[in-house]
């Protein structure tokens, strides 16, 4: 596989010559990287940045104006210029940062409240398509009062009404619309227009457990200010933007690409296409977005520089037929790639490539020579000068990484697996012959990329997304013929369908077979044994390490780095990760950590050994994605890898409807409920025992005066309800109350929603806790005030959103000394139990440490 020179710089780096060519933007790029997080995590203002940056400009302008040295003193005078420009670029990223992350002071978010919302009205330009926010597919879920879709999207306002008057401000808001989009896109509103809308004004809280995103860090490198919800679309207005509108014309053009698509939505090419295409997936359900994450293939679904890559060949391809010279041939893809970068909305990963590949046509048209490294590292400081925040967006790292990784990577490895072709032969075979080699070589080339491509990303996935898929590489080698295929069809259908739309929808329709092949394909690889797993705690550290040593490996020879001691580096790095990475239990403790889930109660309790026991899995009653944002992280950043049982106190949905995403992606033991766990005024019990038959989980039930399976050490008592019969019709009349004791030590009450009379019967029968839950969110009645005096407890944990706890009525004054710790507040609270007694600590505010 010969090299032309714009890969001489590639070739230089992996031959090992003795003077490669010198790259002087790549060390830039890698200032600017360090500037932009310098601006990020520094506290000060881009004037600052621009005044430390302005020296090592001055210098770089002066090195620019002396005179060309002769060669033997080239070198220290590149050196020199490299080191100004990377001191300037320090500076320059730095100060566009902070600029970026500096609100201006007539922001939105100073309109706002983190406590309560307010009435606006806003006004604004819509900055990127809807987006459509489905509910899960959780059958567990409630179906009315709010179980339906909505609508994000993303604005920047321009005005604002209050009780005052309308007055102007800036900055981006993210507005739900709680109803789905217009069936009809021509009834939608596109980027671009001027968006009216009522809505209620809030502010993100900031994470309550771990493993939760930051929402107001994320939306802040975001540059989003406030989040805006309303009711229904008939509180929201548009109108079409002017034609001078940049916003304006990615939404026209957007619009005009999808009508090839619209008429055959709801078959598999008219869901998959427009995915494939455009990166929109508001037509795949979730399950199929989440058997491509779990196969390892979802890049074929982001819209990244495979794409924009096949569709400009395509494009050359089509005009090599023609009359066209070779000038106008790289005008017409450069145009091409803008438009094609337009219609995505500017998407990271389509930015870099479309910047990546316009450099690249320039460098064809002038004439000179292009260094695919020094390329992209071009590609990566005009990105991050227009958008910076994109570094740390997992898009952006993915995009550029796996492409450094092909750069610097592919054709070793390569070499390394199939050896160096025979081109001797080659020249004297026949036609078949030939023809034979050709596809060997396609063949050990796709191999050998898309191995790169899945060594350089698995760090950043199991980072960003806590999951290794080792299905990837074979999934990514059957997926691939039928992606390109179907891509193929769906720019084909694009660009015919500006001419004769009758056309492109019968390019559609003869698509729908292999669309339903490759869906059908997808959703079987992870089912496959080994197909993903579950990688946890993955910091930055080891995505840094894993990168390095990927890179070591490409460039040992140039470096003399020895197999051996590349062995050991990999060796001492596993080790370190296994010793230092993964997260270890308790070991001679018992932690229990009650989840801040809003109005529910999901309660883990870890022992030595590995031990994990989920004491049920709800949160506010029509919460829909509890789970994925909020117990599966935390559940993954405490180290949980499986749970040895479930317990499900009672049938209310506040209590159990997480439950069905959580066992689909952690492996679970047996699921333990009560005698009484069906009662006759409520048809949710049978919906669950439905679902846990229909999974075929293990269900046993369990009563007072029995025991859970724990490890030594730990007493895990059923205090509640008997197995005799009851005549309580009322699902928390019967919630099942545990008792949990460490040896001799700390103690604590578990009652779930158990009334008060429940309670006092328990303390008559001389049962003691040093912390307990008080049940039902805390909203206590007299029986249950004076049960917990009799308890004896020095510390109480109330599992409620703040609006519930402080604005219930009727609220009754607890035992004078009682330590109460609110998980709205302190966020999850993490019990310790220990042999001498116990202590609490709050995820965001750590109360001091109490001794009962």
């Amino acid at each position: 596989m010969s090299q032309s020179d714009d890969n001489s710089t590639t070739t230089d780096l992996q031959s090992g010559n003795s003077q490669p060519m010198f790259l002087p933007l790549l060390p830039v790029a890698l200032a600017l990287l360090l500037g932009i997080m310098l601006g990020r995590h520094l506290p000060l203002n881009d004037w600052h940045w621009i005044l430390m940056a302005l020296p090592p400009a001055a210098a770089l302008g002066l090195l620019a104006l002396l005179p060309r040295p002769r060669l033997p003193n080239e070198s220290a005078a590149a050196l020199l210029r490299t080191f100004a420009a990377c001191g300037m670029a320090i500076g320059v990223g730095a100060a566009v940062m902070a600029a970026w992350l500096a609100p201006a002071a007539d922001n939105i978010a100073h309109l706002a409240d983190h406590h309560q919302q307010r009435i606006v009205q806003v006004e604004g330009v819509l900055l990127e398509s809807p987006r459509p926010l489905r509910r899960p597919e959780n059958p567990l879920l409630l179906s009315f009062g709010g179980g339906a879709d909505s609508t994000s999207m993303t604005l920047a306002v321009k005005s604002l009404r209050l009780t005052g008057g309308r007055r102007p401000v800036s900055g981006r808001i993210r507005l739900i619309i709680n109803q789905p989009l217009p069936r009809r896109p021509d009834d939608a509103p596109r980027t671009g227009d001027r968006i009216v809308a009522s809505a209620l004004l809030s502010l993100p809280s900031g994470p309550l457990n771990p493993g939760q995103a930051d929402m107001p860090e994320a939306n802040r490198l975001a540059g989003i200010s406030a989040t805006a919800t309303a009711p229904d679309w008939q509180t929201v207005s548009w109108q079409r933007p002017p034609w001078w509108s940049v916003y304006g014309w990615m939404g026209t053009i957007r619009h005009r690409w999808q009508r090839a698509f619209t008429s055959a939505s709801g078959s598999a090419a008219g869901d998959l296409l427009p995915a494939l295409v455009l990166g929109d997936r508001a037509a795949l359900s979730d399950a199929d977005q989440q058997a491509f994450a779990r196969s390892g293939v979802m890049h074929y679904l982001a819209v990244s520089g495979l794409h924009v890559a096949l569709a400009a060949a395509m494009l050359i391809v089509l005009l090599r037929r023609t009359m066209i010279g070779p000038r106008w041939r790289a005008l017409l893809v450069i145009a091409f790639v803008i438009c094609y970068c337009l219609a995505t909305e500017l998407r990271p990963s389509v930015l870099r490539a479309s910047v990546f590949l316009i450099l690249l046509s320039l460098g064809w048209l002038s004439g000179r020579r292009t260094s695919m490294l020094n390329t992209l590292a071009a590609a990566a400081i005009v990105v991050l000068l227009i958008r910076p925040a994109d570094l740390f967006q997992p898009g952006f790292q993915l995009s550029f990484v796996v492409v450094l990784g092909l750069i610097l990577m592919a054709t070793r490895l390569r070499l390394w697996m199939f050896g160096q072709r025979q081109w001797e032969q080659y020249a004297d075979a026949g036609p078949l012959r030939r023809w034979l080699t050709d596809a060997r070589g396609y063949a050990e080339a796709f191999i050998a990329v898309s191995l790169t491509a899945w060594l350089f990303s698995a760090p950043l996935l199991a980072h960003h997304f806590a999951q290794l898929t080792p299905i990837g590489l074979p999934a990514t080698l059957l997926v691939f013929p039928l992606t390109m295929t179907l891509l193929a069809v769906g720019l084909l259908t694009v660009l015919v369908s500006q001419i004769y739309l009758p056309a492109a929808q019968l390019l559609v329709a003869l698509a729908d077979y292999p669309a339903q092949l490759l869906l059908a394909l997808v959703r079987l690889l992870p089912r496959l044994p080994l197909a993903h797993s579950p990688v946890q705690q993955f910091q930055w550290p080891w995505v840094v390490i894993s990168l390095m040593l990927l890179i070591g490996w490409a460039g040992r020879h140039r470096i003399m780095l020895s197999r051996r001691r590349l062995g050991a580096a990999v060796g001492l790095s596993l080790v370190a990760f296994l010793w230092l990475g993964l997260p270890a239990g308790p070991q001679d403790e018992v932690r229990v950590t009650v989840l801040a889930v809003g109005n529910g109660d999901t309660v883990l309790v870890q022992g030595p050994g590995g031990y994990n026991l989920l004491i049920d899995c709800g949160s506010s009653m029509f919460a829909q994605r509890t789970a994925d944002n909020i117990t599966l992280p935390a559940l993954r950043r405490l180290g949980v890898r499986k749970l040895d049982a479930v317990v499900l106190t009672h049938a209310d949905a506040d209590h159990v409807k997480d439950l069905p995403p959580v066992v689909r992606q952690i492996p679970t033991g047996r699921i333990y409920i009560s005698p009484h766990f069906v009662t006759d005024i409520k048809r949710y019990d049978d919906q669950v025992l439905a679902w846990l038959a229909a999974e075929n989980l293990p269900v046993s039930t369990i009563s007072a005066g029995e025991h859970l399976p724990a490890p030594d050490g730990l007493t895990i008592s059923v205090l509640y309800p008997p197995r005799k019969a009851l005549t309580q019709q009322d699902s928390n009349e019967v919630s099942m109350v545990l008792h949990l004791q460490w040896k001799d030590g700390g103690a604590m009450l578990l009652p779930g929603d158990a009334p008060g009379s429940v309670l006092k019967q328990l303390t008559d029968a001389s049962y003691r806790a040093d912390i307990l839950m008080l049940p039902h969110h805390g909203e206590q009645g007299p029986q249950t005030a004076a049960a917990v005096a009799d308890i004896g407890a020095g510390q109480a944990i109330i599992s409620a959103a703040r609006q519930r706890d402080l604005g219930r009525p009727g609220r009754h004054r607890w035992p004078p000394g009682l330590r109460i710790y609110r998980t709205w507040r302190d966020g999850a609270i993490t019990v310790h139990l220990d042999s001498a007694g116990c202590r609490v600590q709050g995820f965001v505010t750590p109360p001091p440490a109490l001794q009962p």
